[in-house]
């Protein structure tokens, strides 16, 4: 046995109050009391509880972010599948209004996409994602349109009233 204190002891008497000896002491007193009187607790207030308030804004901000990265992210996903089925599925396939600037005057214009631009000489076109070939317009996608009516009023609602629809 070394003499040197390990790493969960070392974290335990830096961050609970009472040190490691108190360990289940102070779990009962900083969780389950507030369980008791408040059964609603978040993601940041164990940071709030253990770390401090300051730490408590930085999970906040944290959080925050990252589900901002993951909303938007999964947003776009979902936009691109539905375009694609569009594609696959609807004469036609699917569209998006365009927007663009040229010398700083914008230029707004309609195009389409379906499923036989990503077939080349009878071959498919590896990693063929729809609107593509369009690097340097804003889109605003039949897919986009579709995926935001579909969400919007799930977003609109608290959590616990949609999550037998989720």
């Amino acid at each position: 046995p070394s003499s040197r204190p390990s790493p969960i002891y070392s974290f335990c008497s830096t961050f609970l109050p009472h040190g490691p000896h108190m360990f289940p002491h102070a779990i009962s007193h900083h969780i389950t009391a507030p369980i008791r009187s408040n059964p609603k607790i978040e993601y940041s207030d164990v940071f709030d509880e253990f770390l401090g308030r300051r730490w408590f804004y930085f999970s906040q901000i944290l959080f925050f972010c990252c589900i901002t990265c993951l909303n938007i992210s999964s947003l776009v996903a979902t936009a691109q599948v539905a375009d694609t089925m569009m594609g696959h599925w609807f004469p036609g396939g699917s569209a998006a209004v365009t927007l663009n600037f040229d010398r700083g005057l914008p230029h707004v214009g309609w195009m389409r996409w379906d499923f036989s631009e990503c077939i080349k000489d009878g071959e498919l076109i590896e990693g063929c994602t729809p609107f593509v070939e369009e690097e340097e317009a804003f889109l605003l996608t039949v897919g986009y349109v579709c995926s935001v009516a579909a969400l919007l009023p799930l977003a609109l609602m608290d959590l616990k009233d949609n999550s037998t629809t989720q």
